[in-house]
C-alpha cells in the first residue's frame, strides 16, 4: 500500500526531521507555551538524545525554535534525557538526566540543571545531586514542584538494585541542593522493573500520581501496549515525601499510542498535559511510514486535566478552535486532508464509526477500537470503554487520532495511515 497521509500534522507538535519522543520541561513562561521534547535530529532512531523546542501562543499554532540542549559536557556527553521545569524569580529552571557511556561500556546517569532567563538560551549548571545508594544507574526523569509549605520537591523514576521499579522523593529549599527523603509510594509494589516519567498533579480535591511503569503484566483489557502510563488518586504528604493511594491503579489512556506524559500549569493555573503518541515495538517503529519523509512521531494534543470522582478526565485544550464537522446521526462526512474533528451523540444500542484506516464498534455497551497495523498489515484491537456513551469526540490530524468519550472520562490515542488524502467517516 502506498500511504498518502504522511504530511506533518497541523496542530500537533512534531519534528521537522528526525525522531521525537517524550515531552520535556513543559512550561508557560513569559507569555508563551514552551514545549521541549526528546529529539534526535540526526536520524529517526533513539541513538542520540537532545532536546527540541517549540513555542505557541494558543497551543494550536507552533513555532520551531533553535535546539536548546545538546550533549556537550562530561556529565551528559552521551545524551540529554527527560526532565521537567520550574519557574522562580523570573528564571526558568530546567532539570534533566545526563547519560554517560564509560570506556568499559557501562552507563552512568546524572541529574542535571540548566537555567534560562528567556526560555530559548539555556546555561548548563551541571549535576545537582549524587546518585542514590541502593539503586541501579536507571534513575532519571526529574520532575519538580513546590509544596504548600514553600519547599521544593523532586520526583525521580528509579530502579532498585534488585530490579524493582519505584520513584524517589527529594526536597530542597533553593532548587540547587537536594536531600533524599525516600521512596515516593512505599506502600505500593508492582510487578514492574522501572517507573519512568513520574508526575504529581495537585487538583482541588485530590493529588494524582502519574507514572509509566515498565514491565507490567498484560491483562485482557489493560496494559496491552509495550509500556503503559498509569495513575493513582491519593494524597502527597509534604512532611514525609510519601504519596498514599486512595484508588486502584488506573490506565491514563486506552489507545495504542500513548506514553511518558508530562503535566504543567497554564496561565490560569490549569493543569495541561502532553504525552508522546508513540511507544511501538522496535519493529513497528522502524516501519512507520513517515520515516520515508525523514521524520517520526508526534506529541498528543494539549489536554486539560480535571478530576471527577477520584478519576482524571481530559479534554483537548483546542477543540472549540477546530471545526466540528458533524453532530448528525447516521451520517457520512469527509475530513479534508485528514485533519478535523467530529462530535457524535449516539442514540442507538449498537453502532459503528467506520473509516479507511480504523473503525469503532459499540455493542453490548462495549466500545472497541480497531486499526490495521502498518507493520504486520493485520488488524489489531483495543477495548476502549465499557458503559453507556453519551458523547464521543474524535479529533484527527493527518496520522494521529484521539478519542474523548463522555467529556473526556476516557481517552484513547492512536496512529493511523491510509492511502487516501481525504478520509471519510461513516456513522452507521
Amino acid at each position: 500500500m502506498q500511504y498518502r497521509n504522511l504530511d506533518r500534522p497541523q496542530w500537533h507538535v512534531y519534528p521537522e526531521q528526525g525522531l521525537l519522543n517524550d515531552p520535556n520541561g513543559l512550561v508557560y513562561f513569559k507569555g508563551k507555551y514552551h514545549v521541549y521534547y526528546q529529539y534526535n535530529f540526526r536520524d529517526t532512531t533513539h541513538r542520540f538524545k537532545a532536546w527540541g523546542h517549540r513555542t505557541s501562543l494558543d497551543l494550536l499554532t507552533w513555532s520551531e525554535e533553535d535546539i536548546p540542549l545538546v550533549p556537550s559536557e562530561w556529565y551528559d556527553k552521551d545524551g540529554c534525557y527527560s526532565g521537567g521545569s520550574f519557574v522562580k524569580d523570573d528564571c526558568l529552571y530546567l532539570f534533566y538526566t545526563g547519560t554517560v557511556i564509560e570506556e568499559d561500556g557501562s552507563k552512568s546517569s546524572y541529574q542535571c540543571l540548566a537555567t534560562s532567563t528567556d526560555g530559548y538560551h539555556l546555561v548548563k549548571q551541571g549535576p545537582i545531586l549524587p546518585h542514590p545508594e541502593g539503586y541501579t544507574r536507571h534513575v532519571r526523569d526529574p520532575q519538580v514542584f513546590q509544596g504548600t509549605n514553600g519547599r521544593y520537591y523532586m520526583l525521580l523514576g528509579a530502579q532498585t538494585n534488585d530490579l524493582r521499579g519505584t520513584t524517589l522523593t527529594y526536597q530542597s529549599d533553593d532548587l540547587h541542593t537536594w536531600k533524599l527523603m525516600g521512596e515516593t509510594v512505599p506502600s505500593v509494589s508492582l510487578d514492574s522493573y522501572m517507573w519512568e516519567c513520574p508526575n504529581l498533579v495537585r487538583l482541588d480535591e485530590y493529588d494524582y500520581f502519574i507514572f509509566s511503569p515498565q514491565g507490567l503484566p498484560k491483562e485482557a483489557e489493560r496494559f496491552r501496549n509495550v509500556f503503559s502510563t498509569t495513575y493513582y488518586a491519593g494524597r502527597f504528604d509534604e512532611e514525609t515525601g510519601c504519596f498514599t493511594p486512595f484508588t486502584p491503579l488506573e490506565e491514563l489512556d486506552k489507545g495504542f499510542d500513548f506514553y511518558a506524559p508530562q503535566v504543567f500549569k497554564g496561565p490560569q493555573d490549569e493543569s495541561i498535559m502532553f504525552g508522546w503518541a508513540g511507544v511501538p515495538t522496535p519493529e513497528e517503529e522502524s516501519a512507520i511510514p513517515t520515516i520515508a519523509k525523514g521524520w517520526v512521531h508526534t506529541l498528543t494534543a494539549a489536554r486539560l486535566l480535571k478530576e471527577k470522582e477520584k478519576r482524571l478526565v481530559a479534554l483537548p485544550v483546542i477543540p472549540n478552535q477546530l471545526k466540528t464537522l458533524s453532530e448528525e446521526k447516521n451520517s457520512c462526512v469527509i475530513i479534508s486532508q485528514c485533519s478535523g474533528a467530529i462530535r457524535i451523540m449516539p442514540q442507538k444500542e449498537e453502532w459503528r464509526v467506520v473509516s479507511e484506516a480504523w473503525q469503532l464498534s459499540y455493542r453490548d455497551q462495549t466500545l472497541t477500537l480497531e486499526r490495521q497495523n502498518w507493520y504486520t498489515k493485520q488488524p489489531e484491537y483495543r477495548v476502549v470503554y465499557r458503559g453507556k456513551i453519551v458523547e464521543l469526540l474524535i479529533t484527527l490530524d493527518k496520522n494521529i487520532g484521539e478519542l474523548y468519550i463522555n467529556d473526556g472520562n476516557v481517552v484513547a490515542t492512536f496512529k493511523f495511515f491510509t492511502d487516501k488524502k481525504n478520509i471519510s467517516i461513516n456513522y452507521i
